[in-house]
């Protein structure tokens, strides 16, 4: 579940050292810049960054006098982070008012508070694939972005042969390039889309019919039903029969 556990506002800069957090943490600059630093690489931030770290990374933030941001915690994502990911707010602040409704609904002392807490974090959680996925990229790696996107559900997809089918690129230049404009690796990208598109059909599949598991899994480009079950379970913490069973009980 993307549920929202803690919020907090930071008006001031303030002085780490080296640590971890043991959940997802999202942190937004809302004014300033700043560097984030974990094992041997330094990342730089600005205003408008959205700055998502793995639990039990070892990292520093370094930021200066005028930083500002807004924080918060999250107990699942719904996307690999590989230790850090940086995502980019659009030029209306979409990032900025989804996270400052976030902390307003957070102070506030309403009965229905974890709906609204849980809501949001899907809502964030989408808006980050969302607009990470529409983030400009070069035509050699919007190119095999589109080949993903369209051949996601085929169990035979090799994204191996994918990126050698490049003739001018190298495959693991294009690995590498892959990962700096999309924020993932390529074999991260199909997973999350594979499991995100597994989670839709679930839970379309509670409002209109029924179909297996297994057939979920076939049309996510899982050959292997149990290996689909583990990997689902791993990114979201339940199996697809729980989430199922837990959406037809909350009917």
């Amino acid at each position: 579940m993307n549920t929202i556990l803690t919020v907090s506002r930071h008006t001031s800069s303030y002085a780490t050292s080296m640590h971890t957090h043991k959940n997802f943490t999202l942190m937004l600059c809302t004014n300033g810049s700043g560097r984030i630093q974990f094992e041997d690489v330094a990342q730089d931030y600005t205003k408008g960054d959205l700055i998502i770290i793995e639990p039990n990374v070892l990292h520093l933030n370094a930021v200066p006098p005028e930083f500002n941001n807004i924080y918060l915690t999250i107990d699942n994502l719904p996307f690999t982070v590989d230790k850090i990911l940086i995502a980019h707010d659009t030029a209306t602040g979409v990032f900025a008012q989804c996270l400052n409704q976030i902390n307003y609904f957070y102070n506030l002392e309403v009965s229905n508070k974890d709906v609204i807490l849980y809501s949001f974090g899907e809502l964030l959680t989408n808006l980050i694939v969302a607009l990470s996925s529409m983030q400009r990229c070069s035509p050699v790696v919007e190119r095999l972005k589109g080949s993903i996107l369209k051949h996601f559900p085929e169990s035979s997809l090799n994204i191996n042969t994918l990126f050698e089918q490049e003739e001018k690129y190298n495959a693991n230049y294009l690995r590498k390039r892959f990962k700096q404009e999309i924020g993932m690796s390529p074999q991260q990208f199909l997973i999350n889309l594979r499991l995100t598109h597994a989670k839709k059909l679930l839970a379309n599949n509670n409002n209109h019919g029924s179909i297996s598991i297994s057939q979920v899994a076939y049309n996510c480009g899982y050959e292997d039903p149990l290996y689909f079950s583990h990997a689902f379970k791993a990114r979201y913490g339940f199996s697809p029969k729980a989430f199922y069973d837990d959406l037809q009980n909350s009917v």
